[in-house]
C-alpha cells in the first residue's frame, strides 16, 4: 500500500494511504527516532559504538521545514534546525528492494540486474559492476546507523540480504 498524500499538520505528519485510511505520526517521535549515524552513532567491525555526546534538541529540532520527495513514493524530512538524512535515489531504491524481500539472499549480479536496471528504465545511470552494490550497501549501513544498518547482512562469498530486527 502506497501513500497518496503526506503533509505536516500541526505537530504531526499526516499520511493518507491508497485504501483511504490515514496515519498520524508525532513530529517529535519521528525526530527522536532518527536512525542516522549522527544521532545514533556508528559501530565498528569489533562492535564498538562511536557516538557523539548526546545534546539537547532545541524546539526547532521538532519543527518540519520541508519534506523532499525521494523517488516516487518516499519523503525525506528536513528539520528547522538543519538536520536531515540524505539518501540518494539509488540508495533508497536498494533499501526499498531489500525491505520488499526480507530474509532473501541476493547476489551482487542479481541486485545490479533487479535494482539498477530498473532505474535505467527510468533514465537513471546504471551500475557497471557489482562493486557498486558493495559501495551502496556500505553507505546505507552508515546512514542507517548501527541499530538498523546491521539488518543489511553480508552473506560471505554470495551477496547480501535484509534481515529485519525481531520485535
Amino acid at each position: 500500500m502506497a501513500p497518496i498524500d503526506i503533509q505536516p499538520i500541526g505537530n504531526e505528519l499526516a499520511i493518507k494511504w491508497e485504501n483511504g485510511t490515514e496515519s498520524f505520526i508525532s513530529l517529535e517521535k519521528l525526530r527522536r527516532a532518527c536512525p542516522c549515524a549522527g544521532c545514533k552513532g556508528e559501530m565498528d567491525i569489533m562492535g564498538n559504538l562511536y557516538k557523539n555526546p548526546d545534546r539537547p534538541l532545541s524546539p526547532q529540532a521538532f519543527q518540519l521545514k520541508r519534506l523532499d520527495r525521494v523517488g516516487t513514493y518516499a519523503v525525506k524530512p528536513v528539520w528547522a534546525d538543519g538536520h536531515e538524512i540524505r539518501l540518494t535515489s539509488q540508495e533508497f531504491e536498494l533499501l526499498a528492494f531489500f525491505a520488499a524481500h526480507p530474509a532473501t539472499v541476493f547476489t551482487r549480479a542479481e541486485l545490479v540486474e533487479r535494482v539498477w536496471r530498473t532505474l535505467a528504465q527510468h533514465g537513471r545511470p546504471v551500475a557497471q559492476d557489482s562493486r557498486t552494490v558493495d559501495v551502496h550497501v556500505s553507505r546505507l549501513r552508515r546512514k542507517l546507523g548501527p541499530r538498523h544498518g546491521q539488518c543489511l547482512v553480508t552473506e560471505y562469498r554470495v551477496g547480501y540480504q535484509y534481515r529485519p530486527r525481531s520485535a
